[in-house]
């Protein structure tokens, strides 16, 4: 595999279970080896960045799919009715649409979407504590050398 197919294939196994493995392992900070870890978070942060460009984009588009089904299935309720000289009122229409088992499919698709991204946003949010952590700790290995030598 190429690292974009195993980042997609990571974004689409990313669960609530190994979100936390995943958040502990990005996280963890190792005081030995502080160097290497304020090196390689930027390449790590814009790996996570990129997966959530994706889960973005892809929580838009299920929105807008979910949107445009809503407004179609609405209009081809309303003709159906109108045809059987029924008045079609916006309650009538809406708990049509929301009874539908296809709009709790769809719906369902969107929020498993937000989470997703949330998980992302998460991941991204705790690097940047992790960088924080590294710089504080790194500015503490400083002062204390300065202090010690």
């Amino acid at each position: 595999m190429t690292v974009a197919k195993d980042l997609l294939h990571l974004y689409e196994e990313l669960t609530f279970e190994n979100y936390h493995e995943i958040q502990k392992a990005l996280t963890e900070v190792k005081s030995v080896n502080l160097e290497e870890a304020l090196l390689t978070l930027g390449s790590n942060y814009s790996i996570y960045q990129s997966l959530y460009e994706v889960a973005r984009k892809e929580h838009a588009n299920a929105e807008v799919e979910l949107q445009n089904w809503i407004s179609k299935e609405k209009i081809s309720t309303a003709d159906a009715l109108g045809k059987k000289g029924v008045r079609a009122t916006a309650v009538l229409l809406e708990n049509t649409v929301y009874a539908n088992p296809e709009y709790v499919e769809k719906t369902k698709f969107v929020i498993d979407k937000d989470e997703k991204l949330g998980y992302l946003k998460g991941l991204l949010r705790a690097m940047s504590y992790r960088r924080d952590a590294l710089i504080q700790l790194s500015s503490m290995r400083k002062k204390e050398a300065e202090i010690y030598h």
